[in-house]
């Protein structure tokens, strides 16, 4: 018991930095000889130790959800942290709280607009900076008040922000017009990424980016580059699909990128100069615009369904539980009256 400690010591257990992720602590965990794994700081001095029993532990981490509510979307690791509230003007995902949270969701153009929005109510002041950050935030989110999100309340909230910047909504949506451009000479692979987010339909993971340009001709000429770009990111993420939201702010206009599985190219229905380009006129948004389409796309049996649903007794009998498929891309939720019977169209 009078020899050294390092003579019993373990020195092949490599440390975790203090920055790294609780699974990567349990993979360290699982592949070392030890109980426990020392963390280190980035002058590599240990600062704590982290072992098995810590893993049961939740991690002491609280988040506010802003501009988006699915976990795919998220930070990693989220499904560990605790949820205080969401603040988002998307469509609702699927998750759920073991307890009761605030959760705001508007139908407005840009979560900029909420927030400016409840310091507004609330008679909080807002400062000249933060405000000239949330009105840029609500121009680039509406394509300078013209996409098809904006509403009534953005367009009201931006002038209050302006009121209070003094800086002109016109000046800025030109600046920001003219950075926008910017993203067409990025790197492909860097391109493809810009505003990427993940959503699922029909147990599909859908990869949709987008980027918003003067003119489109400058991506048409790397149309072939983008194209194998989406490719690779499709690989790389193991989502169904992968699309590029080209969107031209002057013209309002969108060119899509996409890459997907074979059969799913016959039911997009928009204009195609080539396979996977397709011309989306007066399409800006993303959100309210392509993605409604992309969710009616058949993603699971490669087809849709009509069914004539039956809900009062003078439905004609031999409607009932008729299906049959068709190979268009029909609306989610499309109910026409005829006498007592409601036809619904959906996937």
């Amino acid at each position: 018991y009078s020899a050294p400690v390092i003579t019993v010591a373990d020195e092949g257990i490599k440390p975790l930095d203090r920055r790294d992720w609780i699974k990567t602590a349990k993979h360290a965990l699982a592949a070392s000889p030890s109980r426990a794994v020392p963390v280190v700081d980035d002058d590599n001095k240990v600062v704590g130790l982290i072992t098995e029993g810590d893993l049961i532990k939740d991690p002491n981490v609280e988040v506010i959800m802003v501009d988006h509510n699915e976990f795919s979307q998220a930070v990693e690791g989220i499904d560990h942290y605790r949820i205080l509230e969401v603040i988002d003007h998307h469509r609702l995902g699927s998750f759920s709280t073991p307890y009761p949270i605030t959760f705001i969701n508007k139908v407005v153009g840009s979560t900029s607009t909420i927030v400016a929005s409840m310091f507004r109510e609330t008679r909080t002041p807002l400062s000249r900076q933060m405000a000239s950050i949330l009105l840029c935030g609500i121009l680039s989110d509406t394509l300078i008040l013209r996409s098809a999100t904006t509403t009534e309340v953005d367009r009201d909230v931006a002038d209050y922000l302006a009121s209070i910047t003094d800086l002109s909504i016109e000046a800025i949506g030109n600046d920001i017009m003219t950075s926008a451009s910017e993203a067409v000479r990025l790197p492909i692979d860097k391109m493809v990424r810009v505003d990427r987010k993940e959503y699922e339909s029909a147990g599909k993971k859908l990869s949709v980016s987008q980027i918003e340009l003067t003119s489109t001709s400058e991506i048409m000429d790397r149309a072939q580059e983008v194209l194998v770009g989406l490719a690779t990111l499709r690989a790389e993420t193991g989502t169904y699909l992968a699309a590029l939201m080209a969107t031209d702010i002057t013209r309002l206009q969108s060119v899509l990128f996409l890459d997907a599985a074979q059969d799913l190219y016959s039911y997009v229905n928009f204009p195609s100069p080539q396979k996977g380009i397709y011309m989306l006129k007066d399409v800006l948004s993303r959100k309210k615009q392509l993605m409604p389409a992309l969710f009616e796309m058949p993603l699971s049996d490669g087809a849709a369904i009509i069914r004539w649903r039956r809900h009062y007794p003078m439905a004609p009998p031999a409607r009932r539980g008729r299906a049959m498929k068709f190979p268009i891309m029909p609306p989610m939720l499309e109910r026409k009256k005829t006498r007592s019977t409601w036809v619904t169209r959906f996937l």
